[in-house]
């Protein structure tokens, strides 16, 4: 270059101070094409420009970026997005102090059948056409355990890597595996909430007990409970909060249990998700899980271990129910109990809980439709079960199904082909005199051990002893004066 044209080229620059400004970098054509506005840019400013871009391309930026679902679902989203984008999903070992860490594949569970699941990969990533690794990792953000991407990625790729973790999200969003599905938080000693494992499904289909309640109970469940899960467009037409709490309280076998099962098939038939929790002690991280995926209905057992009195935790709960869902939520909480007597006050105020329904052992015409569910079309229509149901009334269901199944022997004993009354007559005393034989007995007998005889027969022979030599008398014998 001659010094003509390099003076030329120091004098090309214009009045415009382009390194205060932020200029886009194209490519297009076969041309480099400077700015013009608001002046022409100068051939050296036009170099140092570039220069600028690339130093800024090449700038280190550190990133962290979550994908706000529950971990396993987020792992399964990252998955089905790599493979779509990039055709494979490919990990690789990760270089410590102590040699390479290998990549790990996680078994995750997709449904409720054995074959429903994914092994994903989780660790290191080698994206195509992208200079920086990524790396999955495991957070825990407000109580739920989420699905973390991070890395050192150089500016230019940081669109790349946004995208990625955009596209996750929407995906997840969509696609989740657990939203409107029917879920088990299990149980965990050491804090109530094992994060180790993906949670565990559950159908709510799968046989056929279903609950039979006297008919103010069934028709209270129907109302507090099953309407607002099968209505929620009709609720929220007519502006009917779909948060709520109902406790259902009552003694053990009475069918808390079956309406989980029933309240659980309402919502996997209406879109809502059902998460289970089988401790007290997993109830943040449950309400947390809940508002992650709503609507949703979360049912919560034996809550009496949780809230016997304000200071065991009453009034912590009801401000975590309160303080976590929010007014607008649409999460409808069911809490039961054996133990109603134990909740405090606090906790059973209208306010507080918007229905408490007992449930209670049935009563004779409730029976009468449990014998007929149990025995199916083993039993004839026109049946009179009136006085076999007026015995068994005040049983809980488990008893009522077992009079059925004693009363099935008896069919096949006579080689019939239907149940009789006389059947269920006879299986229906039978029972009788068994509960009250069971009313009567003692808990805990057991035949006593070799050493408990011969420590009763010292303490006969002791007492036989002591008797001779006092004979009755203040002072013994012994030390009588001669």
């Amino acid at each position: 270059m001659s010094t003509q044209t390099a003076k030329q080229l120091e004098t090309e620059k214009s009045t415009v101070d382009w390194a205060a400004r932020t200029v886009d970098i194209k490519h297009q054509g076969t041309a480099i094409v400077l700015p013009a506005d608001p002046g022409d840019m100068g051939l050296l400013e036009g170099a140092e420009t570039l220069k600028r871009a690339h130093k800024d391309a090449m700038q280190q930026y550190s990133i962290h970026e979550h994908i706000p679902v529950h971990f396993f679902d987020g792992c399964v989203a990252l998955f089905a997005v790599m493979k779509e984008k990039y055709g494979y999903v490919g990990t690789q070992g990760k270089q410590t102090w102590f040699g390479e860490i290998p990549p790990q594949l996680l078994h995750i569970k997709v449904g409720p059948k054995p074959e429903d699941f994914l092994q994903v990969p989780f660790g290191q990533f080698k994206l195509p056409g992208v200079d920086a690794v990524i790396e999955t990792k495991y957070d825990v953000v407000k109580g739920i355990p989420q699905l973390a991407i991070v890395g050192n990625v150089r500016a230019k790729e940081r669109k790349i890597i946004m995208e990625l973790v955009l596209e996750t999200r929407k995906y997840a969003e969509t696609n989740s595996i657990y939203k409107g599905r029917c879920v088990k938080l299990e149980r965990d000693e050491s804090n109530g909430v094992d994060f180790s494992s993906p949670l565990e499904y559950f159908d709510p289909f799968s046989g056929t007990e279903i609950p039979i309640f006297n008919a103010v109970t069934e028709r209270l469940i129907e109302t507090a409970l099953l309407t607002p899960i099968a209505n929620a467009d009709v609720c929220r037409q007519h502006k009917v909060p779909l948060k709520r709490g109902v406790l259902l309280e009552g003694p053990y076998g009475t069918g808390k249990s079956l309406t989980a099962r029933q309240a659980a098939r309402v919502a996997s038939e209406n879109g809502w998700t059902f998460v289970l929790v089988n401790n007290v002690k997993a109830i943040s991280y449950a309400l947390a899980f809940a508002k992650m995926y709503q609507p949703c209905v979360l049912f919560a057992e034996d809550i009496d271990r949780l809230v016997g009195s304000r200071n065991e935790g009453a009034n912590d709960l009801i401000n975590e129910i309160d303080g976590v869902i929010g007014k607008n939520a649409e999460i409808i909480t069911v809490l039961t109990t054996n133990f109603v007597e134990k909740i405090d006050k606090a906790m059973l105020r209208p306010g507080r809980l918007d229905a408490v329904i007992s449930l209670r052992a049935p009563d004779e015409e409730a029976v009468e439709r449990l014998i007929r569910h149990y025995s199916g079309k083993l039993l004839a229509e026109t049946a009179s079960l009136t006085e076999t149901a007026a015995k068994l009334s005040g049983n809980i269901p488990a008893t009522i199904r077992e009079v059925v199944e004693r009363a099935k022997l008896g069919m096949i004993q006579r080689n019939a082909g239907a149940i009789s009354t006389d059947d269920l007559a006879a299986a229906a005393e039978s029972m009788m005199n068994h509960l009250a034989i069971l009313k009567d007995a003692k808990e805990g007998q057991s035949d006593p051990t070799v050493d408990e005889l011969l420590a009763d027969l010292v303490k006969q022979v002791v007492a036989k002893t002591v008797k001779d030599t006092f004979n009755g008398d203040l002072h013994p014998r012994l030390f009588a004066p001669k």
